[in-house]
């Protein structure tokens, strides 16, 4: 499962807020105004090249950036004499976690859970503040508790928003996403990969002739039968009312066909396939459009008269 596109500029916001919150403190002198001071910069600093690198920054600068905030509050959780930032620092690390948890991966997110966490603990130990030292383990639970749900909404929302409902195959942005993993795993190992468009066969008379729940019913038996043929790692999708799509890795188009003939033959209706090799550079729209024109191809020359059908083979 992919992460979501990280939001630099919300980031940013957030990041600004946390700096501004600490500039009235820098009228205070001594030695907490030079720790103040620090921790603005680099809020301030974290929250301009977010907002303004944006649009180039990689996504893996996201959680960089997440990682050097939490260092920023905790060094100021480590040196602040005021236990009410101590507080807020944690709150600040609430706000991050659900940064962490809408933009990383579910294990990363676990990672730096766990790393400012217990930085944030550490922190509090080294400067034990009345009010830190006792409420402090209860923002890093809250902290905890909050992201760990926050992350586990977002994953069941995204595996229902990439699943075609009716059949529980994918639909076309969960093919989307999990056809590039593929795509680039294929292109480093250099093993073949193969699209598929599976058409059936007169399902507009089926429809009128047995009714929509009869039809519904009839897809998702192709779904679990397709899905029943293929190989875990292969991939198939609900692209249009009676449209699949398949992905098979390790396939060229030739054993493709090959594949489908087998299936065919145990499917529960009849369908009409096209088969196309994915080479790297092709995108899935381009590699579809083509299966999906060889399909009808075989499906044009299948209805026509034995010497049209030998020309068209």
């Amino acid at each position: 499962m992919t992460s979501a596109l990280p939001n630099f500029r919300l980031l940013a916001a957030f990041q600004a807020l946390a700096g501004l919150v600490i500039v009235p403190f820098l009228a205070v002198g001594g030695a907490e105004n030079l720790l103040a001071g620090v921790t603005a910069v680099v809020w301030l600093a974290l929250a301009g090249i977010n907002w303004l690198l944006a649009d180039r920054l990689p996504a893996s600068g996201f959680e960089t950036s997440l990682y050097v905030s939490a260092l920023a509050l905790v060094a100021h959780t480590a040196g602040t004499p005021r236990p009410q930032m101590q507080v807020l620092d944690g709150l600040e690390l609430l706000v991050l976690g659900i940064f962490a948890a809408f933009a990383l991966e579910p294990m990363r997110v676990n990672v730096w859970l766990t790393i400012a966490g217990a930085a944030y603990l550490v922190a509090l130990v080294v400067n034990p503040l009345p009010i830190g030292a006792w409420l402090g383990p209860v923002i890093v639970i809250m902290v905890a508790a909050t992201t760990t749900v926050v992350r586990n909404l977002i994953t069941q929302v995204r595996e229902v928003s990439r699943r075609d409902q009716l059949t529980g195959a994918l639909n076309r942005w969960g093919l989307a996403d999990q056809a590039a993993l593929l795509q680039a795993v294929a292109q480093r190992n250099k093993t073949p990969l193969s699209v598929v468009f599976v058409d059936l066969d007169a399902f507009k008379v089926y429809n009128d002739s047995h009714g929509h729940l009869a039809g519904d019913q009839l897809l998702r038996d192709l779904a679990v039968s397709l899905q029943g043929h293929l190989r875990a790692e292969d991939l198939i999708a609900r692209i249009g009312g009676d449209e699949f799509i398949l992905v098979l890795t390790g396939t060229t188009s030739t054993e493709a066909d090959e594949v489908m003939q087998r299936i065919e033959a145990r499917l529960p209706t009849r369908v009409s396939h096209g088969t196309v090799d994915w080479p790297p550079g092709v995108d899935l729209a381009t590699a579809i459009d083509m299966a999906d024109r060889m399909m009808y191809e075989r499906k044009s020359c299948s209805r026509q008269d034995p010497p049209a059908l030998r020309r068209c083979s």
